[in-house]
């Protein structure tokens, strides 16, 4: 892994964020995004002396965490290939608003979309963009 590398940590127990990452996949034509649950190892190794919440989506660039949360989702979106970067304006939206909003389907993600027992194997085929 260099510092350039960027990772999008995410709950793998949550059907919701499985579905997020399943969806940026599609949008990643340029295939710049890697992904790691945030129980796995590399969150644990990177992001380990970090006070994260697991319902928070982490962007891990520029070799460290430089986003979460909301943040997180512009940021990515910024990152992908046109015409995804139009994606950014969410960070035009106020802060205090786009967390609350965050936070009230984050502690709801699990009654609203389900929870896995245990994070999905990805795709054989998409292999190397995950990490455990």
């Amino acid at each position: 892994m260099t510092t350039s590398t960027r990772i999008v940590f995410y709950d793998g127990h949550c059907a919701l964020c499985n579905g997020t990452v399943r969806w940026l996949i599609r949008l990643d034509r340029h295939h710049v995004l890697h992904y790691a649950p945030l129980q796995g190892e590399t969150a644990e190794r990177l992001l380990g002396s970090l006070p994260l919440e697991v319902d928070a989506m982490v962007y891990w660039r520029q070799g460290k965490p430089s986003v979460h949360a909301s943040d997180a989702i512009g940021t990515i979106l910024g990152d992908l290939a046109w015409p995804w970067p139009w994606g950014r304006v969410v960070l035009g939206v106020p802060k205090a608003w786009r967390e609350a909003v965050y936070r009230a389907l984050a502690q709801r993600r699990y009654r609203l979309f389900g929870r896995y027992e245990s994070c999905p194997l990805p795709d054989p085929a998409l292999k190397d963009r995950f990490l455990s």
